[in-house]
């Protein structure tokens, strides 16, 4: 299912916002009886978009994969938040309103996390699940989160995204189908149904495997990374331009691909080696998000949630020209 993505530029948008949300959340199996929690969240986070940044922002609401959580992000590029810590305490406020927003949606949210800079905008995220389905962390010892959207105008989303852990194994992968529109929707979803299925097959065989699969498809490119708990290193095959970077605070290294077309041509499928610690981060995403972003140009956004690093990244470098997709991962932080 399709994140849903709203602009929220005045306080009409506000209430379609919330609308639009609650009907989400229920699509997701929420009970009645919970949806009103989406809703405040919601109201809160779509009305600092209005009060807070010049022309307002996104709202994006993200349903989990396999369960009924949701992630509400709010996106902006307005003048940002120089104390964070005095921003968070209720009751204070820069826009004259009683200043229990964000205080609020912290106590509801099972995670709450907020990345600002000042003149570069806020972005703030909060995961929400219904009662009795709490969110924990993952069993693989991993946190991955990740975006992905049709090119503007389009309806399906010609990038796929997908991840799984396991037996001290965790496996990530990015799939661009050719083109856009339905046919490339198509054949992202084969590579990743065919991904899902082969999760035993070192990194080399499984995209053999995409590679087969979609030869009845238009085609694509693809990359997959393996991460292991028996060795400190990652294993990485990419066929095409899919962008990968591993980034440490000392800085960040590109990751090597093979030209080709899956289902096409591919000459050769190569795993490369490349060290893994437990403050490395791996991102991955299409070419439908520039590849000119630094991490390190984001004092402290390396040490913020899977979800908020792929957020802000979205909103800096997005092409609106292509589907976009982007995954980041790391090792899980308690």
């Amino acid at each position: 299912m399709l994140p849903l993505k709203l602009a929220v530029a005045d306080t009409s948008q506000v209430g379609e916002a919330r609308r639009r949300a609650s009907g989400l959340s229920l699509e997701c199996g929420w009970r009645d009886s919970d949806v009103g929690k989406v809703e405040l969240v919601v109201t809160e986070l779509a009305r600092n978009l209005v009060k807070h940044s010049d022309g307002g922002g996104e709202l994006i609401v993200v349903p989990a994969a396999g369960g009924p959580s949701l992630t509400v992000l709010t996106l902006d590029e307005g003048p940002g938040i120089r104390n964070v810590s005095q921003a968070l305490s209720d009751g204070y406020s820069t826009a004259g309103s009683p200043g229990t927003g964000l205080g609020a949606v912290r106590r509801l949210a099972d995670e709450f996390d907020l990345y600002s800079s000042p003149g570069r905008g806020t972005a703030v995220l909060a995961r929400l699940s219904p009662t009795g389905a709490r969110a924990r962390g993952p069993a693989h010892g991993m946190a991955a989160s990740g975006l992905r959207f049709p090119m503007v105008g389009e309806t399906e989303c010609g990038d796929g995204l997908a991840w799984a852990g396991g037996d001290g194994r965790f496996l990530a992968f990015v799939v661009d189908g050719l083109g856009h529109g339905v046919m490339a929707a198509e054949a992202a979803d084969t590579a990743v149904r065919t991904f899902s299925k082969n999760l035993h097959l070192p990194p080399e065989r499984l995209m053999e495997a995409v590679h087969n699969a979609l030869r009845a498809s238009r085609g694509g490119v693809a990359a997959v990374a393996e991460l292991r708990s028996d060795r400190q290193s990652i294993r990485y095959v990419g066929i095409g331009n899919i962008n990968a970077v591993l980034h440490t605070p000392e800085g960040s290294r590109n990751l090597v691909s093979y030209n080709g077309t899956l289902g096409q041509e591919v000459r050769k499928f190569q795993a490369f080696d490349y060290p893994w610690t437990a403050n490395t981060t791996l991102i991955m995403h299409s070419d439908g998000m520039s590849n000119r972003w630094d991490i390190g140009a984001y004092p402290g956004l390396e040490r913020k949630s899977p979800a908020l690093l792929a957020a802000v990244l979205y909103r800096d470098f997005a092409r609106d020209r292509d589907d976009l997709s982007v995954l980041v991962a790391r090792q899980w932080l308690e």
